[in-house]
C-alpha cells in the first residue's frame, strides 16, 4: 500500500503541484490565501495542490494509526512534506476558515492528517533515522533475517 503511494507520488500530475507548490504559490500572498484557501487559485492548480494535500493527509493518516510506519515516509517524502506544508499551511488555514463559516461539519479536521505528519517528520532529524534503521538492520540480520523465498506449487 505504501509503496502506492509513494508511486502515486512521482506521477505527473503531484510532480507539476510540488513544482507549483515551491516555485508559485509563494508569489501569492499568504492572507488573501488564508481568506480565501484554495478558491484563491486558478483552477488547475487548484486540483493540483488539493490532490497532493490530500496524498500527504491520506499517508498522514496511515501513520497516526500504524497502518505505516513513519521512518520509510519521512526518509523518501519527508523533504517533500514539511516543505509542502510550510508553503501550503495559509491555504489550509484559509480553507478551515471557509469551512467554519459555512457549517462544514469539523471544519479543524481538514488536512489534520498532513499537519500532523509534517510536525512529526520536521521533529525526525536523519540521523535519528538512520540510528532506527541501524538498529532495525542489526536486528534482523539478528533474527536470521534475508532474502525469503517463497515455493512454487508442484503443477
Amino acid at each position: 500500500m505504501l509503496i502506492d503511494l509513494f508511486e502515486e507520488h512521482r506521477q505527473q500530475d503531484l510532480a507539476d503541484a510540488r513544482h507549483y507548490i515551491h516555485h508559485s504559490l509563494p508569489n501569492y500572498d499568504a492572507e488573501d490565501l488564508r481568506t480565501h484557501g484554495l478558491r484563491h487559485l486558478p483552477d488547475d492548480e487548484r486540483r493540483h495542490v488539493r490532490d497532493l494535500m490530500w496524498l500527504y493527509d491520506h499517508i498522514g493518516l496511515l501513520v497516526a494509526y500504524r497502518y505505516a510506519e513513519l521512518e520509510p515516509v519521512a526518509a523518501y517524502l519527508g523533504g517533500s512534506i514539511v516543505d509542502t506544508w510550510a508553503k501550503t499551511e495559509p491555504t489550509v488555514d484559509g480553507e478551515r476558515r471557509h469551512r467554519a463559516i459555512t457549517d462544514s461539519a469539523d471544519p479543524g479536521r481538514y488536512q489534520a492528517y498532513f499537519q500532523a505528519l509534517a510536525e512529526e517528520i520536521a521533529g525526525t532529524t536523519v540521523t535519528d533515522l538512520r540510528k532506527l534503521v541501524k538498529r532495525r538492520k542489526s536486528s534482523w540480520w539478528r533474527s536470521g533475517g534475508g532474502v525469503r523465498t517463497i515455493a512454487a506449487p508442484n503443477g
